[in-house]
């Protein structure tokens, strides 16, 4: 047995890691979907549909706060409502893990399509629409290879081919500082050459776990179709079925049978007919179903109690710490997949409504795990006994204590008046 840098472990009496072996013709290999496919998983599988819906769904429900003036955060939510802001970020995160990517197409009233657009430069009123677009109706035309540009190695110019129903619109060229694009599953450095697309579709590297898991299902439910089986034998059944007629004796002589058995339980049968009754076996299926069911979820990074709507198996099982565990990593995505894109269309939408951001204000997203009444009254007392005691040693201010704590009970929402 010897160690081969190139090919890995090797033990040649047992033809391991030769190319005798089996196991050696396994490869690795990406297959693309097309997106009639992508939409067909979407549309007739629920697993499918659930496992692009639910972490979008779970990193725009409970939306965001901003932290600033009553009166300057009633003026960006009424923008906000104008132009479905909310509506548009959720669908391009949902399109961009079904399709792998999809972006929000900026229209204006100065400026054609393919120009630079400079949102210090925009006049009130003059945004007129956001257009949401997906991969391949909106691909990259051209690259930024300037070394010296901040943008190096990102799209530059996007050619957008409207897909309306009767609509003949020839395609338009878009400049990307018009553009908002959203991923699906980053692509590698060395996938991403050449392509015209800008991420891969969740269903890329889990579509062979989601088949099975359905395969599996499938098969199990016809398995319970054919749990029980009706045996009934017939003396000299061959010679009897040759016979002139003979097939349409055998049918009527057991449709009888049947529909006597179905009025009275009693099965009547001749002389030299036997009856038995098969009855198949499903120890072991449950569990092989719930295994490929866990895989599936592991697969899609979704724990099994939200993607299933499953109950913890085990004593005290809660599935706490897996909603938790879920919940962080939806955060850290509102972070890194949610928040660039919406503060370059927040810079739009406030420039085309006038609104004038101060410093020091900013929007914070809303957290997913809510805390039960009696949590958040636990939580309440001993920040107040937190308080009483930093009162009690003198070394903070007590109008500086008093606006901290205030501060504290409207962004715990215990007291949201106090803001006025």
């Amino acid at each position: 047995m010897n160690m081969n840098a190139n090919d890995g472990l090797q033990n040649v009496v047992a033809e391991l890691g030769t190319p005798k072996d089996k196991a050696s013709a396994w490869t690795y290999a990406v297959r693309y979907q097309s997106n009639i496919e992508l939409e067909n998983i979407y549309r007739s599988s629920w697993l499918g549909r659930k496992i692009v819906d639910v972490p979008v769904d779970d990193m725009t429900r409970c939306w965001r706060t901003w932290h600033a003036e009553s009166g300057l955060v009633d003026r960006i939510e009424a923008a906000e409502r104008k132009f479905d802001v909310r509506a548009k970020m959720s669908e391009a995160l949902r399109w961009a893990r079904l399709f792998g990517a999809s972006a929000i197409i900026i229209g204006t009233k100065s400026g054609r399509p393919d120009e630079p657009l400079d949102v210090e430069q925009m006049a009130q009123g003059d945004l007129q629409f956001l257009h949401l677009a997906v991969s391949p109706t909106l691909i990259v035309k051209e690259w930024e290879t300037d070394f010296n540009s901040p943008r190096f190695g990102q799209p530059s110019l996007y050619t957008f081919t409207p897909a309306v129903p009767g609509n003949m619109t020839s395609s338009v060229d878009v400049h990307a500082s018009r553009v908002i694009p959203f991923t699906g599953v980053e692509l590698p450095p060395n996938a991403s050459r050449g392509l015209t697309a800008w991420g891969d579709s969740v269903f890329t590297s889990i579509l062979d776990t989601l088949v099975t898991a359905g395969s599996i299902t499938s098969v199990i439910a016809s398995l319970v179709l054919e749990a029980k089986l009706d045996v009934v034998k017939i003396a000299d059944l061959g010679a009897l079925l040759s016979t002139p007629g003979g097939e349409d004796k055998i049918r009527k002589r057991f449709a009888l049978a049947a529909s006597l058995k179905s009025v009275n339980n009693m099965l009547l049968l001749g002389e030299g007919e036997e009856y038995d009754q098969k009855t198949l076996n499903f120890a072991g299926l449950s569990d092989i179903h719930i295994r490929i069911m866990q895989e599936v979820s592991g697969a899609a990074d979704i724990p099994a109690t939200r993607l299933l709507g499953q109950t913890p198996a085990g004593l005290q099982a809660t599935g706490e710490s897996d909603l938790r565990n879920y919940y962080d990593m939806i955060e850290a995505r509102q972070e890194t997949s949610l928040r660039d894109p919406l503060e370059r269309c927040d810079r739009i939408v406030f420039a085309s409504e006038g609104i004038d951001v101060p410093h020091g204000a900013f929007f914070s997203f809303n957290p997913l795990w809510q805390e039960t009444p009696t949590q958040k009254a636990e939580n309440a007392l001993k920040k107040a006994q937190a308080t009483r005691a930093l009162h009690a040693t003198g070394l903070i201010d007590e109008g500086a204590l008093t606006r901290g704590v205030m501060s504290q009970l409207v962004e715990d929402g215990v007291y949201p008046a106090l803001s006025a």
